[in-house]
């Protein structure tokens, strides 16, 4: 009997520990400061494109709310 006490105690106690682990994780950190999601960037406009033997360049106009870009490539099948 004295064992089956202990290990429903021991089911228990994980039980308990575990919904707390849970429950803290869902609560902001302390001292944390919260602000609302970033604006959506705009769009950039190509402004100038030169196309020289080895290499492309590109201009473009700063999209509104961007802090950087991503410029890809494609061959006509896969893009990198």
């Amino acid at each position: 009997m004295e064992g089956t006490m202990k290990f429903k105690f021991m089911k228990h106690a994980i039980a308990v520990i575990l919904s707390v682990i849970v429950a803290f994780s869902f609560m902001p950190v302390l001292g944390q400061d919260v602000h609302a999601a970033a604006k959506k960037p705009g769009t950039p406009k190509i402004t100038a494109a030169q196309v020289d033997q080895n290499y492309v360049t590109l201009k473009w106009s700063k999209a509104k709310n961007a802090k950087t870009y991503q410029v890809y490539r494609t061959n006509g099948t896969t893009w990198k």
